[in-house]
């Protein structure tokens, strides 16, 4: 996580944020980031008109209160060297916000995970877009992590990933660091339509014989590519899934969802489309609810296209 200097925090000041602040306060104490900016959101309420004609000031001073009531609560749990940046934005669009974590600079953004519900929509469209690597902190979670897990799919993406689970592990040896590698069975490359019994039985025992070949491979490759990257200190564990399951959902039911557990994962795999502003399997792991929080992964420079279009 040191690897990231500059963190935007996106905020809501229609919540309590307090506990979300000592998390943040936690993980700047331990991590030390140059420069941490807050971009707070507020929606106004629908107030009558002729409220708003009487007190035409009313909802400003009500935004300016907020953010006072909360820059007062941050500067108490931050400490000022951490050089502490605030912008609010009222009835923002995401191209503000993109906007505005792009002119930052931002490195990580650092967004509150809600345990029933997960993100809202506008954070998961953030999420997907900005070009920053993002932490989902779960609320009620804790930056105290005890079991670090690191889907490995041998891309690119795999090996940020794993730089920085490894350094978190050097700075707290106390975290278990677990591998998991998930690869496609035998259902991908057999037909699975037949008419027969004779062709019914080859087919079972093709597949037997395919998915041999495949778990022998995948454990071969992921142990040779962790032999590389960690001179053979770890293994991983290896699983299939088959055309019901996609990716995600093996995760997911890998998942032991405590507060203590941090999934380390890139934004893309080997899979990656151009196009794409982020994989499914990251995506569906934005869009779970769960206690256990989330760093995705990206790469300097990523959505850099998508992005221009709201800068100057």
């Amino acid at each position: 996580m040191e690897k990231f200097k500059k963190w935007s925090v996106l905020i809501d000041l229609d919540k309590n944020n307090e506990s979300f602040v000592q998390q943040l306060s936690q993980l700047a104490d331990q991590f030390v980031p140059q420069s941490i900016s807050f971009i707070c959101t507020e929606n106004k309420d629908e107030l009558p008109k002729e409220l708003l004609a009487d007190l035409p000031d009313l909802v400003e001073t009500e935004s300016r209160e907020k953010l006072k009531t909360f820059k007062s609560m941050v500067k108490s749990r931050i400490h000022q060297d951490h050089h502490l940046g605030f912008t609010q934005l009222v009835n923002s669009r995401i191209g503000q916000v993109l906007k505005k974590i792009s002119l930052e600079n931002t490195e990580l953004l650092i967004i509150e995970k809600l345990a029933k519900d997960g993100l809202s929509n506008l954070q998961q469209r953030i999420t997907r877009k900005t070009g920053a690597s993002v932490l989902l902190l779960s609320e009620q979670g804790t930056t105290d992590w005890k079991d670090v897990l690191v889907p490995l799919d041998l891309s690119i993406y795999s090996d940020m990933s794993l730089e920085i689970a490894n350094a978190l592990v050097k700075g707290n040896p106390s975290i278990q660091m677990n591998f998991l590698h998930i690869y496609q069975d035998a259902s991908r490359y057999l037909n699975q339509v037949f008419e027969t019994a004779d062709e019914v039985q080859s087919v079972i025992s093709r597949t037997s014989m395919v998915n041999k070949k495949l778990e022998k491979y995948a454990k071969t490759r992921v142990q040779e590519y962790l032999d590389v990257q960690l001179s053979g200190l770890y293994n991983a564990e290896v699983i299939d899934h088959g055309r019901d399951k996609s990716v995600s959902d093996v995760l997911k039911s890998r998942m032991v969802n405590n507060p203590n557990q941090l999934v380390i994962m890139g934004s893309k795999g080997t899979s990656k489309s151009i196009a794409s502003l982020m994989g499914n399997t990251a995506d569906e792991m934005v869009k779970d609810g769960g206690i256990y929080s989330v760093l995705i992964v990206k790469q300097k420079g990523e959505n850099k296209g998508f992005l221009s279009s709201f800068l100057p």
